[in-house]
């Protein structure tokens, strides 16, 4: 948790805790109603010749990272273009413990031959699952989606198996998604299943294997839905789960969310519908004030769960004013729901929350706003708490018709300044649900998210062509994974060096997926940050700086703890997934990679690892203001464990004038120097961190 710095004097002077609202916080130099740039329904028309001027980026394959074992990237299948996986929380990638099955649901290949053979139109909307039982290094495909009429988009979908079952052909792949048709526009949602005892080019015809369920005539037992793209999971209960939207108001815009279950009775699937209607704000033009993109998560015995919406709460006050979680809990599967209280940012507790983000338009009021620019997501752990993952952003106005506002910031238009103490922050929110919600600080980014619209700022970075007039939008794609057990979490997100970036640009063009973990049982998050797809050694051309559209399965393997008298251990092996094309086509065959990457996390007194993030943390560090006066100055430093820092003060002959210690936590840290005494001139700092060491030049005037 984020804890108060403990500061002692080493010789003549004291450190305090630095007042964190004593610092001016720029002002936005525009702003940009992100309402449009959220599009994910994509046009699949005939993609125009692209405009674009500027050479391509080049993946950077130097990385010098370190890195754990890699079991290395491997191609291991297409599909007819990038649509397919551009929402990060359909959830198409997923494990299965009891099995020991890694399944990936997708729209066939151009080359695929079903049977029968599709409609020339259809043929993009056919479903494919993808199964591997050896951690990806062979795989077996099934085609469980065939219609002529009704073609599958956005796909999620995972492995059904019924409870006590241990045998991959006693199992059922299960998919979903929402369809389009010849006429155009969203009239359905495809729900399909097959059986794992046949691996072959035909839908099943088993009874309800193919369900269509048609928007405009409510489901008798489901109600209505629309987009059931969201958040798939399956749990030890022997139920499969979906989230969609209920779209049935004159404005076109979802008015609730919907919670579909699928049983399997006799060798038939059954779906039912739950609806949770988010208790928001309403703008002037009628739509309610939330955001139709909601997760979910369950504990593994499907017991205990928590549904989501980011949206203004009807009531909120001062920093609660943001689209922010509206979550519902569950004790008993599903039967009955609650709304748990909310994160409550006027409190003390989450002042640092506030102290990263930018102010409401000229006001000093810091309402946060969980964004789906970046991406969100959720885990239950060990004790049944909830897990959410983002990264939160300043609204421009608090005003109910202005939520999807942000500022802008420099002639790029960047949505977060990123300077120490303002950049992209990526936290782990957590309750149980009765009590209140804390936090820990994951670690920062160096980039965000680059525009597919060309009103969206980044759009001419984003280095994918044209269909039409957009690009697909790019994101971190935060995701969240958890062991069967529940006792350790793992984040992965992707974001760019901008070393390597056109003129050091902070837009996500040469992503990397980046992956962290957090033990419940000691409650901290591991200092290693792993680079996945551009590890140190061995390093994939076609993968590194090109991890585009990344998935991490919601479930890893069993984890393997390793404790002596001086550290703990973990090691797990994640499913990941990206998704790209040789030339950042969008309308062609793109293809799907597969990794399991075997990761150590460790804490303790290991030195391999703590001293490269240590560097990292000092090379960003600064001091401010500097000049200086001759009352002090504050060092900003961002950690990736809690630590103590050795912090001395030297004149240019090399005598110590001032020497300080201080506890520094995860996060974000802003430490004052007392430099009373001190005469004006050239002084230098150094700063010891975990044995790596910096020094910076001061100046009192």
């Amino acid at each position: 948790m984020k804890r108060e710095l403990l500061l002692t004097s080493a010789l003549c002077a004291a450190l305090s805790v630095f007042p964190q609202n004593t610092r001016v916080k720029p002002q936005a130099t525009g702003k940009e109603n992100t309402r449009q740039l959220l599009e994910i329904k994509m046009d699949e028309g005939t993609p125009a010749q692209s405009t674009q001027t500027q050479a391509k980026p080049q993946a950077n394959t130097n990385s010098a990272a370190k890195t754990a074992l890699i079991n290395g990237w491997s191609n291991f299948s297409t599909s007819p273009n990038i649509y397919g996986v551009l929402i990060s929380y359909c959830k198409p990638l997923h494990y299965n413990n009891e099995l020991g099955a890694v399944s990936f649901i997708h729209r066939k290949p151009t080359s695929y031959v079903a049977s029968p053979a599709p409609a020339a139109t259809a043929a993009s909307g056919l479903m494919l699952a993808s199964v591997s039982s050896d951690w990806g290094n062979t795989w077996d495909s099934t085609l469980i989606w065939n219609d002529d009429n009704n073609w599958g988009r956005y796909p999620g979908g995972g492995i059904y198996n019924p409870p006590g079952n241990g045998t991959l052909s006693a199992a059922y792949i299960v998919g979903h998604g929402p369809t389009t048709a010849a006429a155009g526009g969203w009239p359905g949602n495809f729900f399909a299943s097959k059986q794992l005892n046949t691996f072959d080019n035909v839908a099943s015809a088993a009874p309800n294997a193919q369900q269509w369920m048609d928007i405009t005539a409510p489901n008798p037992n489901v109600g209505r839905v629309d987009f059931a793209a969201y958040a798939f999971s399956t749990t030890d209960d022997g139920k499969v789960r979906a989230l969609g939207g209920v779209t049935d108001d004159n404005a076109g815009a979802d008015s609730a969310v919907v919670l579909v279950t699928g049983t399997f009775n006799s060798g038939v699937f059954s779906y039912s519908g739950t609806n949770f209607n988010p208790p928001s704000t309403i703008a002037s033009d009628g739509t309610d004030n939330w955001v139709s993109r909601p997760v979910m998560a369950w504990n593994e015995a499907g017991t205990v769960g928590y549904v989501g919406v980011m949206g203004q709460k009807t009531g909120a006050t001062g920093s609660n004013q943001g689209l922010q979680p509206m979550v519902w809990k569950t004790t008993n599967s599903g039967a009955s729901w609650a709304l748990i209280p909310s994160i409550d940012f006027n409190s003390a507790a989450f002042s640092q929350i506030r102290h990263n983000i930018t102010s409401v338009n000229t006001s000093t009021l810091e309402v946060p706003n969980f964004t789906w620019l970046e991406g969100i997501d959720m885990a239950v752990d060990a004790n049944n708490k909830l897990h959410l993952f983002s990264v939160p952003i300043g609204h421009y106005s608090e005003h109910p018709d202005s939520l999807n506002y942000y500022g802008q910031y420099g002639a790029d238009g960047y949505r977060w300044l990123h300077i120490p103490g303002l950049r992209p922050y990526l936290y782990d929110f957590m309750t149980d649900g009765t009590g209140g919600w804390s936090y820990l600080t994951v670690d920062s980014m160096s980039t965000e998210g680059a525009a597919g619209l060309s009103s969206g700022n980044g759009f001419n970075e984003n280095p994918w062509d044209l269909n039409g007039a957009d690009k697909p939008r790019l994101d971190a794609r935060l995701q969240l994974s958890r062991t069967p057990d529940g006792k350790f979490i793992f984040y992965s997100w992707t974001e760019s060096d901008t070393n390597f970036t056109s003129g050091a640009k902070k837009w996500n063009v040469l992503p990397n997926i980046k992956v962290r973990a957090y033990s419940v049982d000691l409650d901290t998050i591991y200092p290693q940050e792993h680079n996945v797809s551009s590890p140190g050694a061995n390093v994939n051309p076609n993968v590194a700086s090109k991890a585009f559209f990344h998935y991490m399965a919601p479930r890893t393997s069993a984890q393997t703890t390793v404790a002596a008298a001086t550290y703990t251990a973990v090691v797990a092996k994640l499913p990941l997934t990206i998704t790209n094309s040789p030339g950042y086509t969008q309308l062609v065959s793109n293809t799907h990679w597969y990794n399991t990457a075997e990761l150590s996390f460790y804490t303790g007194n290991f030195v391999d690892g703590i001293l490269e993030s240590a560097a990292a943390s000092l090379n960003s560090s600064v001091l401010y203001p500097n000049p200086a006066n001759a009352g002090g100055t504050t060092l900003a430093i961002e950690l990736k464990n809690n630590t103590e820092l050795g912090i001395g003060v030297y004149n240019l002959i090399g005598q110590a004038v001032k020497a300080f210690k201080a506890e520094g936590v995860n996060g974000e840290n802003q430490i004052y120097l007392d430099l009373n005494g001190l005469e004006k001139g050239v002084y230098l700092v150094k700063i010891d961190v975990n044995g790596a060491s910096s020094t910076k030049k001061l100046i009192i005037e």
